[in-house]
């Protein structure tokens, strides 16, 4: 997990215009940006006394639109210089990532890897940051192997020789946060169920308030915009866990629910429903097919087994998990999930109709 320093202000002009005109923004378009960029003056002013303006000739302007486009644009061919790990960018969010069954290997590879980021970057005038880049070593929980394995951040002067005296060491760490997601070495998410139960736990004081003053309506607007999208975000990642985690977060909604639309009439479970509110495990299953419903890289068809069978009997292939944690990986769950929706759950036009039939089942469910 690679962060850079002051990634937006150390972007050069001129490599960025190049950039552009390279991908094919050229003409009335490129002198747009151009324009964007050029006679952009700066000056320091404390108090009442204030510096001479200097002419800026790096960074694009933060807070913008354009910004993070063009911080993009600017770092988008990185991905070319690798040759086998994979890099994923979010704006300066920068992922490098590499799978071996081999721990040497691994290492070993994923260390080549990133030299040539590094390189590259440096080249482009933009700098890791040494405290905040994490390396995480993601592991299934029945890996015991206690060898530690780290990386290296080799400057320009290294020779190998002098490495260890003049090259930072990072360290590989048990968990790191990533977008807003907490990502551990064994993939439990537990650290992350943690602190988003503490975030809801938070929010239960306000809501008895607000559980006096505001209708119907305008709770369930407060519900899905505080409790739910905290819930919702990476939940098709992180609702992969053991049940015994989600149970835990079950909990605490169960609560919430109970505290914003108190009803002594009505168990837990019918005020989900007259509410239509999914429940944690409910809510993980409706995105993973929203997401998934027109996506066949997670539902692959063996057309050999298909046609021994009864087209109404059969649908995706379930590869088979060698043990719990492989049934926790998304090339298992999601194609189970599919195969056990009826019939008239597919096929369907629009995704908006689709979201609505998909939700109404899982409710009932």
């Amino acid at each position: 997990m690679i962060d850079l320093m002051k990634a937006f202000d150390t972007i050069d002009h001129e490599k960025l215009l190049y950039k552009c005109n390279k991908i094919g923004l050229r003409g009335k378009c490129g002198n747009i940006i151009k324009n964007y960029l050029n006679n952009r003056w700066v000056k320091t002013r404390v108090l009442n006394t204030e510096s001479k303006k200097e002419k800026l000739q790096y960074g694009v302007p933060q807070g913008s639109v354009l910004g993070p486009l063009l911080f993009v644009i600017f770092i988008n061919d990185i991905e070319c210089i690798l040759s086998k790990g994979r890099i994923f960018l979010f704006a300066d969010d920068v992922l490098l990532i590499y799978s071996h069954d081999c721990l040497d290997n691994l290492v070993t590879t994923l260390q080549e890897e990133f030299d040539k980021m590094n390189l590259w970057l440096v080249q482009n005038e933009l700098f890791i940051s040494e405290s905040k880049t994490k390396f995480l070593l993601i592991r299934s929980p029945q890996f015991n192997e206690q060898r530690s394995a780290h990386l290296m951040i080799h400057n320009e002067t290294c020779t190998g020789a002098n490495c260890i005296m003049n090259c930072i060491r990072l360290l590989n760490v048990e968990d790191a946060n990533y977008l807003g997601l907490t990502i551990d070495s064994t993939w439990s998410f537990k650290y992350h169920v943690d602190s988003l139960i503490i975030r809801l736990r938070k929010m239960i004081p306000k809501l008895y308030t607000i559980n006096r003053i505001l209708n119907k309506k305008c709770k369930l607007m407060i519900y899905y915009a505080w409790i739910e999208s905290l819930l919702r975000y990476g939940i098709e990642v992180y609702g992969l866990v053991y049940d015994s985690v989600i149970d835990r977060l079950q909990k605490i909604q169960n609560r919430i629910i109970n505290t914003l639309f108190q009803n002594h009439n009505l168990r837990t479970d019918d005020l989900y429903k007259e509410l239509n509110i999914l429940k944690v495990r409910r809510l993980c299953e409706h995105v993973t097919i929203l997401n998934n419903y027109y996506n066949k890289d997670f539902k692959p068809v063996s057309i050999h087994k298909a046609s021994l069978l009864r087209k109404s009997s059969y649908r995706f292939d379930v590869i088979y998990p060698k043990n719990n944690f492989g049934k926790r990986q998304r090339s298992y769950r999601i194609p189970t999930l599919f195969n056990s929706l009826p019939e008239r759950l597919f096929n369907i036009e629009g995704k908006g109709k689709m979201k609505k039939i998909v939700k109404s089942y899982l409710q009932e469910k």
